[in-house]
C-alpha cells in the first residue's frame, strides 16, 4: 500500500500529515546494515533532510484509490 499512498499524496497532498526529520542509511552495520534509519525523536540533533508521512486521511485515500480502480 505504500506505493498507492505515495501516488495518492501526489494527487492530493492534503491527505498526508508529515513531520520533518533526519533520515540516513546505515552503511557501517552498527545497528542494521543497509537499512533506512529515521531519527524520529531528534536525539542526534542533525539537520532535517526529509518530510516523513506520519498519518493519512483514510477516507480521502480510499476515495482516490477507488476512483483510480474504476
Amino acid at each position: 500500500m505504500f506505493d498507492a499512498c505515495a501516488i495518492a499524496a501526489v494527487i492530493d497532498p492534503t491527505i498526508l500529515q508529515t513531520k520533518a526529520m533526519h533520515i540516513d542509511i546505515e552503511i557501517n552495520g552498527t545497528f542494521t546494515r543497509g537499512r533506512t534509519v529515521a531519527d524520529i525523536h531528534d536525539r542526534k540533533k542533525l539537520p532535517k533532510n526529509v518530510e516523513v508521512g506520519t498519518s493519512i486521511n483514510r477516507e480521502k485515500f480510499l476515495d482516490i484509490l477507488y476512483d483510480s480502480l474504476k
